[in-house]
């Protein structure tokens, strides 16, 4: 007994190649392909104009950039969350805290007017003595003085920090260590 096969016709379109494994593949490659052009080398005015605002915040040209990807904003300032004993101790943190050319906020613990002295550009120190710093009120501090949270950073050194800057509407969160060490 000879039996037919017919044979099988593939949808619409189908070359008759093979399958493609997973769908994740295609979701890595496309992920791959939109962040190797998100990350293309921009003109060079761009860069200079990028580079010159990242000194400004003390950031790196890949930190100030990946928030110009991410959130579509430019920095603007910075929140130091920080104890007067870690700035007046190291004279590379005191360093980088004079070199910044942006409105700063800190908030401590500490009497704020030994941080006025460590650091010139603050634009106000917000005190906490019981728990952790509010988002609201650190909302509330940046509009108060015409700054966006969304064009603010936090460095801090606490996992705290972290959950502050994200509650807060913040652009991006960096570890004191990582910040203070460039």
């Amino acid at each position: 007994m000879n039996i037919k096969i017919a044979p099988v016709i593939g949808r619409i379109g189908h070359n008759g190649g093979p399958e493609l494994p997973t769908l994740q593949s295609w979701i890595v490659h496309s992920w791959r392909k939109a962040h190797a052009k998100a990350w293309k080398t921009p003109s060079i005015e761009i860069v200079r104009m990028r580079c010159a605002r990242a000194r400004k915040l003390g950031l790196s040209y890949r930190d100030y950039t990946s928030v110009i990807l991410d959130r579509g904003r430019h920095l603007q300032a910075a929140v130091f969350v920080l104890a007067v004993a870690e700035i007046a101790g190291n004279d590379h943190v005191h360093k980088k805290l004079l070199s910044l050319r942006c409105p700063v906020l800190i908030i401590t613990n500490d009497p704020p007017e030994k941080l006025l002295r460590l650091c010139p550009n603050v634009v106000a120190v917000a005190s906490y003595f019981e728990g952790a710093p509010n988002p609201t009120t650190l909302r509330e501090t940046l509009t108060s003085h015409a700054i966006s949270p969304m064009e603010t950073f936090l460095v801090g050194s606490r996992e705290q920090d972290s959950y502050l800057a994200q509650t807060a509407g913040l652009a991006k969160f960096i570890p004191a260590e990582r910040y203070f060490s460039s």
